[in-house]
């Protein structure tokens, strides 16, 4: 091989090392720059994710303080009723009663489609609950006060589990579980009547303070 032809072997050879060295770069470059565009893809979701997250936890606290404080209302009026003198209830006292009960119900119904069914479900046997005493289908007396206290106590329970139900990143503290209302349907409410769901749980009640003594 000649002089002239080693040299142009070696520009050859110099020509091809420069090209390999631009072209890894530019390589580099595009899987840097497709790096940067899946990470800011992800970081970007998981911001959405934790978005959607806080604003699901602010309704559904908003919702739960709103239900606590009507329920809390229901089970005041509960309380005057059950200490009321015997005899009929005064007029004003059950259309306050009545008036709450519908305020409760509403919003219940408002805020449903942020909860699960089988919470909606739970809410509405406390409806029924207070629903047997608006009507008129039973008669309150002191002695129903601290089953009143416990129905509370289950209200408080399945509220706190609601407000952290389907979120992936924390879990409900609760635990154990207070007294629970009769898990009836819709339809056996409707055959058997409100008083009798009223007074089922009122009697499971009454087994439930026995055995948990």
């Amino acid at each position: 091989m000649t002089l002239e032809e080693e040299r142009l072997k070696i520009r050859y050879e110099h020509k091809l090392h420069v090209w390999r060295i631009v072209i890894e770069k530019a390589l580099l470059g595009l899987l840097i720059g497709i790096g940067a565009l899946v990470a800011d893809m992800v970081i970007e979701n998981y911001k959405s994710d934790l978005s959607r997250e806080k604003f699901l936890l602010e309704s559904r606290l908003t919702a739960l303080q709103a239900l606590r404080a009507s329920c809390s209302m229901l089970n005041d009026r509960a309380r005057c009723l059950a200490h009321k003198e015997q005899g009929t209830p005064g007029e004003e006292l059950l259309a306050m009663y009545n008036a709450d009960l519908v305020k409760f119900t509403h919003l219940a119904n408002t805020w449903s489609i942020l909860f699960s069914s089988r919470f909606n479900e739970a809410i509405r046997r406390h409806v029924w609950t207070h629903q047997a005493i608006a009507e008129g289908s039973c008669k309150v007396n002191p002695k129903h006060w601290p089953f009143f206290c416990d129905v509370g106590g289950n209200f408080s329970h399945i509220t706190r589990e609601a407000l952290w139900e389907k979120t992936p990143r924390v879990r409900s503290p609760i635990q154990g579980g207070p007294f629970e209302l009769e898990p009836w349907s819709v339809e056996e409410v409707n055959e058997k009547g409100i008083n009798a769901f009223f007074e089922a749980n009122l009697d499971k009640w009454q087994r439930w303070k026995t055995t948990a003594k």
